[in-house]
């Protein structure tokens, strides 16, 4: 397979895209204004959260409707997004206002993995997930707080999500050689951050500056003490299992996440950086190519870079101020060579009870889960124009 080839759409999305080519948006309303009116209309609620998502998701939607050149896919699926993330809002602040007492259920000492995109957190944070003593936020929990909180119609919840990962998949099959997701498995927590339209890595989707430029220059604090009260409505009242969580978000957000979760432990994942960029770069092309209808290659390897090289500035400069127990280093070729003796050294240094059946269920999970278990996944640094010079220099993390 030659290396472009990889990272074109199905034939079936190509005709679909050029079909739909012809077609006037004006079924997919991309104002702040609509979305709301539409959230609410599905909901049936009207109260908003106060001081969360307004402002992020005007600049959002401006950004992406001035700047990213969306395609009749991407604009479907940012109406789609952008209404599932409202939506959650209006259920979460019900929720809160019926039941105030959710404030005081307690996250203690949450595991936190750290890395860079594309670095092993997933594969990291699935195995952490074999262990019974820890609770994960699972993909379909995270799409929807409120609804997993009732067990009664749990099948129901969980069936909407499936639905949901089956459209992405059938839109780029080629994303599970990539990233794959399990609807019951660990998912990262960016889910999270989106239901208030706070993620800097919207940008793989679409070339969107001035909404970057806007989050780099926000106060992370508010977005942080939303994400600590959505996991409160996760966690529920009867539940104090210690979290495992993940987010490429916390490597630009790591000085807010410490003021909500003072007592967190820190597990950093770290993988040669040349990799790990060229890695993302392919996954934010392939995504681009559904989305978008022109993608930049070489602008995509820039925005991205200049991401990852903010990202471990704001790192650096707060990792500083860990205590030595409080951290765990990881090497990924380390992690990859004895996946199962780093996640027991793990439990082992932030003193974490480990299930009977952990390794069993640990070693069954990796061989289920093979590498290239979808296929290879072939990127090159020279496609996105990249300097291997200047990655070494601008993403040197240690």
């Amino acid at each position: 397979m030659k290396f472009n080839d990889f990272y074109r759409p199905p034939i079936n999305t190509m005709l679909r895209n050029f079909w739909h080519s012809r077609i006037r948006h004006t079924q997919f309303p991309l104002t702040a204004e609509s979305l709301m009116a539409a959230a609410e209309n599905m909901t049936k609620l009207a109260h908003w959260p106060e001081g969360h998502g307004h402002e992020s998701l005007e600049i959002l939607l401006s950004s992406f409707n001035n700047e990213a050149s969306l395609s009749y896919y991407g604009k479907r699926w940012l109406y789609n997004d952008t209404l599932l993330a409202l939506s959650n809002q209006l259920y979460n602040q019900n929720y809160m206002n019926n039941n105030p007492d959710i404030n005081m259920v307690k996250i203690s000492k949450p595991i936190i993995i750290i890395g860079l995109p594309r670095s092993g957190t997933t594969f990291l944070h699935n195995l952490i997930a074999q262990n019974n003593t820890m609770q994960v936020p699972n993909f379909w929990k995270l799409i929807a707080p409120v609804q997993s909180t009732d067990i009664k119609n749990k099948s129901q919840t969980i069936h909407r999500a499936e639905y949901a990962l089956k459209q992405f998949y059938s839109l780029q099959p080629k994303m599970r050689a990539i990233h794959e997701t399990s609807v019951r498995g660990p998912e990262e927590c960016f889910v999270l951050f989106r239901n208030a339209r706070m993620d800097p890595f919207f940008s793989i989707t679409g070339n969107i500056p001035s909404y970057i430029n806007w989050f780099l220059n926000t106060n992370l604090d508010a977005s942080y003490q939303y994400y600590h009260q959505q996991l409160q409505i996760i966690q529920g009242r009867n539940n104090e299992q210690p979290w495992v969580l993940k987010s490429v978000m916390h490597l630009l957000g790591l000085d807010s996440l410490l003021k909500v979760f003072p007592d967190a432990r820190i597990v950093f994942l770290h993988r040669n950086p040349k990799k790990a960029l060229t890695s993302w770069c392919s996954l934010a092309a392939m995504m681009q190519r559904v989305m978008t209808e022109k993608v930049d290659m070489a602008l995509i390897g820039q925005v991205q870079m200049n991401l990852f090289a903010e990202a471990i500035k704001r790192t650096q400069l707060v990792q500083k101020s860990l205590k030595k127990e409080q951290v765990y280093h990881v090497n990924y070729d380390d992690l990859m060579s004895d996946p199962v003796f780093i996640t027991r050294d793990i439990f082992q240094h932030f003193n974490v009870d480990i299930d009977s059946s952990f390794e069993n269920k640990a070693n069954a999970w990796l061989g289920d889960n093979q590498q290239f278990k979808h296929g290879k996944h072939p990127y090159s640094i020279k496609d996105f124009s990249l300097d291997e010079e200047e990655i070494a220099s601008r993403l040197n993390w240690s």
